[in-house]
């Protein structure tokens, strides 16, 4: 329902631009109190008639959520590193979606009570405070993605999402040496043995251009929630970024590769699992794109 997706839509514009200064905190703890008030509105909703005479409030705290909305772009642009990003993210998400389900829940209640009709004009209200904000067609889906690049930077509004690409991309930042577009990392030449032993015997080098990739989610079901899983997602890299190796072993004979980068060509089809499960990130690194270290030289 588009009135869902509004709704969602506001909930979440509070991790749209965030950062550890206390500007960016009060504005964040803002749009959680707005939408808990919200909520409070939507409690006393009962009939059309209550809907009425709530409608003036709602449109002022609509009002509010994007004045508070423009507050947080203003602030967009300060520096924060990932693991503040991580942080922050980790202290106000569960408030964020402690008021989020409130919300929601009312308006499923005002749905069943009052009608359908009503659920879609409180829908319009947020929309008209949300117009025109990120990821508007994506909010509130079950399942989705978001891009990122050699340079870009989150346009998601979902918290737990953006926590996602701010580990991914922190977990990139470890392995590859980011000068420009051009991505290095040293890749371990690993000896495994019958009985289980891996051993390295030598490495070599992996360059990208301009990497793009996408970090995907699904919906975390009932069953995977009993295991402790929060985040079910994938990093997925376009197979059409560029890529070329120096002294990679031979695929098919395993011997060292001569000392000279190749050719460039694809990266090709490249997808890594990613998951929070108990309160931890875990990023599957058996994923050749995710075996390397920053290099601390590079040919030349």
């Amino acid at each position: 329902m588009r009135c869902l997706t509004l709704l969602l839509l506001a909930a979440l514009l509070a991790a749209t631009a965030i950062g550890c200064s206390s500007e960016q905190e009060e504005a964040f703890e803002e749009q959680i109190s707005l939408l808990n008030e919200f909520a409070d509105e939507l409690e006393d909703i009962e009939s059309n008639t209550d809907l009425i005479d709530a409608k003036p409030d709602l449109e002022k705290l609509a009002a509010r959520m994007r004045d508070a909305e423009a507050k947080l772009d203003k602030l967009e642009d300060q520096d924060i590193s990932e693991e503040e990003l991580i942080q922050v993210l980790e202290t106000y998400s569960p408030d964020l979606e402690r008021a989020q389900a409130r919300v929601k829940d009312q308006m499923e209640r005002i749905g069943k009570d009052v009608g359908p009709q009503a659920v879609m004009q409180v829908g319009m209200i947020l929309g008209g405070a949300m117009e025109g904000g990120p990821n508007a067609s994506a909010a509130g889906q079950s399942s989705g993605s978001s891009r990122g690049s050699s340079s870009d930077s989150s346009t998601s509004t979902n918290p737990l999402q953006r926590e996602a690409e701010a580990f991914v991309k922190a977990e990139l930042a470890k392995r590859w040496l980011q000068n420009g577009d051009v991505w290095t990392s040293e890749i371990p030449l690993i000896q495994r043995y019958m009985d289980g032993r891996r051993e390295k015997i030598g490495s070599y080098y992996l360059q990208m251009r301009a990497p793009r990739y996408t970090v995907d989610f699904s919906e975390v079901g009932e069953t995977d929630k009993l295991h402790g899983l929060e985040y079910i997602g994938s990093v997925d890299f376009e197979s059409s970024v560029p890529k070329r190796s120096y002294g990679a072993p031979d695929e098919y004979t395993g011997q060292p590769g001569e000392k000279q980068w190749s050719q460039w060509g694809e990266v090709g089809y490249q997808s890594i699992t990613i998951n929070k499960r108990s309160g931890e990130w875990i990023l599957d690194t058996d994923d050749l794109l995710v075996t390397g270290e920053k290099p601390t030289n590079v040919p030349g």
